[in-house]
């Protein structure tokens, strides 16, 4: 029976705002679209997963990934707005240096508050165990997310990041539940399901990006599927 719940932030509770993304593009001569932006983040996660999964599956948890992740998804984004090779460079930079700041992901999903106090209320333990720069605790406080939360793991304040089983076994820990007894919801399969899994959490993969139509696990498409995937899964035992 599953008893407590972990979520990632970034593109799951938290997004950036797609305004100044677009903004950034054009300033940098490659104006783009939001399906653009949906077609990146399907392509750009399934590249990144076929270079992570087969160290996984052999044993070997690579460190520092998630700059392999953006290296992913910004080549496939370049790819699919076909900016030329020259105007490449300045454009990654300047896409780098925006989506890793935490301050970027002030989008909070609209779903996300409803579903946390649903959650909250039917009983279930919650935390967020985030690959994070170690703001991420006052990062939500801003954001008005952090008072659904009873554990932060934010692996820059903890000094390790998914998919390694630890963080996912130290947030556990911190709730007072078994591994067994948790779920574990994010929107990079290779990180987030894999890594919750080896850990022996219930990995659910949020797929807003139709990256994973055939996953192997319990898939959402939306937060607000959350609760009755939940209940599914409990109530069959």
């Amino acid at each position: 029976m599953i008893r407590a719940v972990f979520l990632d932030v970034g593109n799951t509770l938290l997004f950036p705002q797609e305004a100044e993304l677009l903004e950034i593009l054009s300033a940098a001569g490659a104006p783009a679209t939001a399906r653009a932006l949906t077609r990146a983040g399907r392509f750009g996660r399934q590249k990144f997963d076929a270079w992570l999964l087969p160290q996984l599956h052999d044993g070997n948890t690579p460190p520092q990934i998630d700059p392999i992740f953006w290296d992913c998804w910004l080549s496939s984004l370049m790819d699919e707005l076909q900016v030329p090779e020259t105007r490449r460079p300045q454009t990654r930079e300047a896409l780098f240096a925006h989506m890793t700041q935490t301050r970027t992901w002030s989008h909070v999903d609209p779903e996300a508050p409803p579903v946390l106090e649903a959650l909250g209320r039917e009983g279930y333990g919650l935390g967020v165990i985030s690959n994070a720069d170690g703001t991420m605790e006052e990062h939500l406080a801003r954001c008005g997310l952090k008072r659904y939360f009873r554990t932060i793991f934010d692996s820059g304040a903890r000094g390790m990041e998914k998919p390694s089983p630890k963080i996912f076994t130290a947030a556990c820990s911190a709730l007072g539940v078994a591994p067994a007894e948790s779920a574990y919801v994010g929107d990079v399969y290779s990180i987030d399901v894999a890594g919750a899994e080896r850990a022996g959490l219930t990995g659910i993969i949020l797929d807003r990006w139709e990256a994973y139509p055939n996953a192997p696990c319990p898939r959402i498409t939306r937060l607000q599927e959350l609760p009755s995937l939940l209940q599914e899964r409990n109530r069959k035992g």
